[in-house]
């Protein structure tokens, strides 16, 4: 599979040390593809659904994919086998979040109160 409708993507990519392309998209899911240089160039390899658009990824050195999406924090695994990642845990927040960014090995993001 590969994204027919490109208008979806929005985000910055987030590559793996696999060399995994992340990308968040405005259709609510986190998509991981091949990247260049592995004789499947752009192939779908796992997505993870969430609601409301996913903002850009950032990948831990242990694989978990952070992503912000509809005031949440969310840690993803990329699946053992299988096309859907594992949800590791969500934090649900009180306004709207940046993209994540890693500072060492713990996700950070900034947010807005709007109560």
């Amino acid at each position: 599979m590969d994204l027919q409708d490109r208008s979806f993507v929005r985000s910055s990519p987030a590559i793996g040390a696999d060399g995994t392309v992340y990308v968040g998209s405005y259709d609510g899911t986190l998509y991981a593809f091949t990247s260049h240089g592995s004789g499947t160039n752009g192939v779908l390899k796992w997505s993870y659904q969430l609601e409301g658009a996913v903002s850009a990824p950032a990948v831990a050195g242990d694989g978990t994919v952070y992503v912000s999406a509809n005031l949440g924090l969310y840690a993803i695994s990329p699946p053992k086998s299988g096309s859907t990642g594992v949800l590791k845990w969500s934090y649900q927040a009180n306004g709207a979040l940046s993209s994540p960014a890693i500072a060492t090995t713990l996700p950070s993001t900034s947010t807005t109160n709007t109560t």
